[in-house]
């Protein structure tokens, strides 16, 4: 089978009303083979702003899966452009492999369609509608982590660190990995944390920009990045611009420096929120307020942990908040090992 062929002529048929429904689902138990079945689609969890819905799959399977269904907009955007349908169905195709070289990240399982007519080449991206993927029952946002007590009561200070240094590898992972992974909207609702601390999953993978050997290395970019989660310069370039490792090396510091400050007593902070000042701004002119909290107003409290950080962690945050010249994540990983004893704990 062509790599790059669209499944031909397979009868479907679905409802565009979610709830309640059965649609017609494309699975690739292996790249040259396709697969297709139906699923029903259960209750509303949540609405994603800007593209999609999250919804649960019934009956329970085991996994549980979870449907991302695209809004209407979107769905739009698919009959215009093949770029985003082919970037999903690359990712379920070559699923099974990449599960098997990038186990934490959540990748599309199968393509779901919608609409009465036969599936075919030519109205393929018409009636795609979104996706099955893995529901991670047992595990919290990184968002929750870092700011809400009843998900942080349990955990301590060496299971921060190791998720820390797992989020920060497996970044480096996707970096090496021969699609060239690049995470984009790498914000702390986008990585999920196993409920016993001792795993870090990556979610929203069918945004990721990469570039796919087995498509005639044909690049594909990030769908988009969320505000104050990203590097400078990112959300006034198109959309069709690459991202840069260096981009996910940034956001990548934002997380670290949101597990470290909640680790060491002040929760739910990020490193470029400052009085009245837009942290996208402050991002764009490498503003760092906690080295500049004169010009940059920061909580008193926040500013004296900041400061009691040891001289080389600060340094490190200084010199990728501040400079063209991000610390690199392998470094990052080592001064954490180095130093992560040394942080001021809370006081009781």
């Amino acid at each position: 089978m062509n790599q790059h062929a669209k499944p031909r002529n397979v009868a479907a048929g679905a409802a565009k009303s979610w709830a309640g429904e059965t649609v017609p689902a494309l699975s690739y138990p292996a790249p040259d083979r396709l697969h297709w079945s139906s699923l029903s689609i259960g209750e509303l969890l949540t609405s994603l702003a800007g593209s999609s819905t999250i919804w649960k799959v019934v009956p329970p399977s085991n996994p549980p899966l979870l449907a991302k269904l695209y809004n209407d907009k979107m769905r739009q955007r698919l009959k215009s452009e093949t770029a985003p349908a082919e970037q999903l169905l690359l990712l379920a195709r070559y699923r099974s492999q990449l599960s098997k070289e990038l186990p934490f990240a959540a990748w599309p399982l199968s393509l779901l369609f919608s609409g009465s007519a036969t599936i075919t080449e030519d109205n393929f991206t018409e009636r795609l509608a979104g996706f099955t993927m893995v529901n991670l029952q047992t595990t919290s946002s990184l968002a929750q982590l870092v700011s809400v007590p009843r998900v942080r009561h349990r955990l301590k200070s060496p299971d921060t660190l190791h998720i820390a240094r797992t989020l920060l590898g497996q970044i480096e992972l996707l970096h090496a990995h021969p699609w060239r992974f690049v995470f984009g909207d790498l914000s702390a609702s986008n990585v999920r944390v196993s409920n016993n601390f001792k795993q870090v999953f990556f979610i929203d993978t069918d945004s990721f920009q990469f570039t796919c050997p087995e498509a005639g290395h044909r690049s594909y970019t990030a769908a988009g990045t969320t505000p104050s989660f990203r590097s400078p310069g990112i959300r006034t370039q198109k959309q069709t611009t690459q991202l840069t490792e260096a981009h996910d090396t940034f956001v990548a510091t934002i997380l670290l420096f949101q597990l470290i400050m909640a680790d060491v007593g002040v929760p739910n902070l990020h490193p470029f929120i400052s009085s009245d000042s837009n942290p996208d701004d402050l991002i764009d002119r490498y503003a760092f307020p906690y080295e500049q909290p004169d010009r940059y107003p920061v909580s008193r409290y926040a500013l004296d942990k900041y400061r009691a950080l040891p001289v080389p962690i600060r340094k490190a945050f200084r010199q990728t908040f501040t400079t063209k010249n991000p610390v690199p994540l392998g470094q990052w990983r080592t001064l954490l090992g180095q130093h992560w004893r040394s942080l001021p704990r809370p006081s009781a």
